[in-house]
């Protein structure tokens, strides 16, 4: 089925796809009205993440009601707690843009994002220096981690590599789901 939209003086957007779904929808949409699809999707990416952590606000009052906690830490947690959700949601974005299945999207964003967390745990390093003798690699490996990432903010320190480390792979997994979507409305 195709969607054609045309409008006038705003530029013509056609999807050609088996199916139509929302995705083709809202695209058509921006495309009708001269804005990219990729034009709203880090901000509206953004905005989800910072409505959800201000949703837990009102236990920062609590707490500080209630006794006299680090706010540094606290200030450093949500920091990272942004970033490591924001990481998450690109991974999901990824997934969901591979399959038209959400079920298995679901699944395979699971599965990255546990591997993500798995990478730099003890067990899991010792396991792999069984299999190999470079270190250099067990460590590689380890730096995907996103636990050993998140630590630092978890103290209430923010290093700036570990920032750069989320800011990575939301940028990278955006990007992909950006490709992806245009392969598949090019083919």
């Amino acid at each position: 089925m195709a969607l054609s939209v045309s409008g006038s003086g705003c530029g013509n957007a056609t999807l050609v796809r088996g199916k139509t779904n929302g995705h083709d929808r809202i695209a058509a949409h921006y495309a009708h009205h001269g804005l990219g699809s990729d034009s709203w999707q880090v901000p509206g990416f953004m905005a989800f993440l910072a409505l959800a952590l201000i949703c837990t606000f009102p236990v920062i009052m609590t707490v500080n009601y209630l006794g006299n906690p680090d706010n540094g830490v606290i200030l450093a947690a949500y920091v990272g707690s942004f970033l490591l959700a924001g990481a998450y949601l690109a991974i999901s974005c990824v997934t969901s843009a591979l399959t038209r299945n959400q079920v298995i999207s679901f699944i395979l964003s699971l599965v990255i994002c546990l591997v993500m967390i798995l990478a730099g745990w003890p067990p899991i390093t010792r396991f792999l220096d069984l299999f190999t003798e470079n270190p250099r690699l067990v460590e590689a490996v380890a730096a995907f981690s996103v636990m050993t990432h998140f630590e630092g903010f978890q103290r209430g320190v923010i290093d700036i590599r570990d920032v750069i480390f989320f800011i990575s792979v939301i940028v990278f997994c955006l990007f992909t789901t950006s490709v992806i979507i245009r392969s598949h409305r090019a083919g």
